[in-house]
Order: structure tokens, then sequence, then C-alpha cells
């Protein structure tokens, strides 16, 4: 549940008074009623704790962020060229050619 200076922090922030209400019904439809007590959950041996990386973690948001950069520069690329082919794109529909057409005004004249 928000509090009063969870609020105003959020206004600080921009949020407009319709957003927060919205997260504070968010808030309030997510908390679980409780209708049994809860019962201690016993950690389970077959679960592996990760350990701490060290080193590992520092060189991983380059690797990450060079493969981030590769991967929006594609999908840029494949944005272009599907406008390219939507641009082509007969959106015509179907158009009724002037044999249709007058067969058309035939059937709704009788």
């Amino acid at each position: 549940m928000l509090n009063i200076t969870d609020i105003i922090a959020l206004a600080k922030q921009g949020y407009k008074p319709s957003d927060i209400k919205e997260l504070l019904e968010l808030g309030q439809a997510t908390e679980p009623i409780p209708d049994e007590p809860a019962q201690p959950t016993e950690p389970d041996d077959k679960e592996e704790i990760p350990e701490d990386k060290g080193e590992s973690d520092k060189e991983d948001p380059e690797k990450d962020a060079e493969a981030l950069r590769a991967e929006i520069i594609s999908l840029n690329d494949k944005i272009k060229e599907l406008q390219k082919q939507t641009v082509r794109q007969d959106i015509s529909g179907d158009a009724m050619t002037d044999e249709q057409k007058f067969e058309e005004l035939v059937k709704n004249f009788y």
C-alpha cells in the first residue's frame, strides 16, 4: 500500500492523479487475501543457489550491450524493408470492373 510520501514522490516524478489512483487500485487488487494461515515452506535440497560470479558479471553488460545494439540495427533494417513492401502493396481492395458495375446496377434496378 502506498503511503502519503510515496504518493508525493510519484507526483514529483510526473505521475498524474489518475495514474496514482490506478496504481493504488492495482496494489489492492494484487494483494491476496489469505484464506488459510500461511504455512512455512521448507527449502528444497535440490535447489541450487547461484554463486556470486564476481568479475564475469562486470564483462557481461558490455557484451549484452553490443548484442542488443546489433539486434536493434537488424530490427531497424527489417522495419525499413517492411515499410518499403507496405508502400508498394495494393490496398485498393476489390476494384470492380465496368462490367461488374453494370451487372450490379442491373441487379439493383429490378
